[in-house]
This record gives structure tokens, sequence and C-alpha cells, in this order.
């Protein structure tokens, strides 16, 4: 999976969808061709210290990395906003959540219509 390393590229995809949880909100953004992609934010307002906000962030990334296959089949850019929680929280609640939100965020768990829900 590619990252968003650009500011212009995050600022992109806060026109997209929002998906809050405990541990981080996650901002999706459908693109028109290519693989997904995803950036990560981290601010000072969850620790001063850089050590533990690239804690975070590493962590994010591995959860990411080991969930890639099922998250990435499309073709969307995603922003995962850090809160102070996800430093602390299980990895297992952590990758839980972070794949619900993805998933939420990308509008992937939405329902399509039946005839029923036209009438």
């Amino acid at each position: 999976m590619e990252r968003l390393r650009k500011r212009r590229e995050f600022l992109e995809v806060q026109k997209g969808r929002r998906s809050n949880t405990g541990l981080f909100a996650v901002l999706a953004l459908a693109r028109p061709e290519g693989g997904a992609r995803i950036g990560f934010t981290v601010s000072k307002k969850v620790d001063v210290r850089s050590v533990k906000r690239n804690r975070i962030r590493r962590r994010l990334k591995e959860a990411v990395r080991l969930d890639a296959a099922d998250l990435c089949g499309e073709p969307i850019d995603y922003v995962v906003i850090a809160r102070r929680d996800a430093l602390t929280a299980a990895f297992p609640r952590l990758r839980s959540e972070l794949r619900q939100a993805m998933t939420k965020a990308a509008g992937l768990g939405r329902r399509t219509p039946t005839t029923t829900d036209q009438a």
C-alpha cells in the first residue's frame, strides 16, 4: 500500500467521508483509479514527546500491514488521525477498530438498495 506524504494529499482527503472511534478518526476519499493509499497523523495534542507519537504511528502501520489485503482493494485514499488511547489500547482492539473505521469511512459496508427500499 502506498503512503500519502504531501500536505495537499492529506487536505484533499478531508473532502471525503469520516468515521470516528475511540482510538482514532479515519477519513476516506475515493479516487478514479490506482490502488489504495494511506496517511497517518498523530498531533502533538496526543503527546508532546515524539517517541510516543512515533510509537502510535508504528502500531497503526503494522495494523494496516496485517490487514492490507482485506482493506486495500479499492482505489481509496485514507487518513488515520490517532487519538491518545491508541498508544495503550490492546493491539487486537486497535486492529479491529481500524478495520471497522476504514470500512465505514470508505462506504464499503453500506447496504445496497433493494426494490422495496425504492418504493
